[in-house]
């Protein structure tokens, strides 16, 4: 489904940023919004975008929702705890999360993608 503001655009606009500078931008422009996460900071993000939707005529729900999580090495590597993050990203709007690999040894990040595998499944 083309959103309002893609409508005779070839190509969906995805806003990655996270200040109240983009916030307009996004609201006024952009068919979804890619932020990194800001851990406790994001329900009133994701508040002011909401604001910054409703000045603009719009629904924050017409947006694509992606974020970016932090990688498993700041959840002290327990799936669990990145688990439960992914879920309080998800009731927020949030219906994607792209989940990033430490900068270590190959050996590091295939048992890294082997644990994020098993987390994505707790949402299948």
């Amino acid at each position: 489904m083309r959103t309002q503001a893609s409508q005779g655009r070839q190509a969906a606009v995805l806003i990655g940023a996270y200040t109240k500078f983009a916030f307009p931008r996004i609201a006024e422009y952009a068919d979804g919004w890619i932020p990194v996460d800001q851990n406790d900071a994001m329900p009133a993000a994701v508040a002011d975008l909401r604001a910054y939707m409703a000045s603009k005529g719009r629904s924050f729900e017409e947006l694509d929702h992606t974020v970016i999580t932090h990688h498993l090495g700041m959840f002290e590597g327990n799936p669990d705890r990145l688990k439960q993050r992914i879920g309080e990203l998800h009731a927020m709007g949030f219906n994607r999360v792209l989940l990033q690999l430490p900068s270590e040894s190959a050996d590091t990040q295939w048992r890294t993608l082997e644990t994020l595998h098993k987390v994505a499944q707790a949402f299948t």
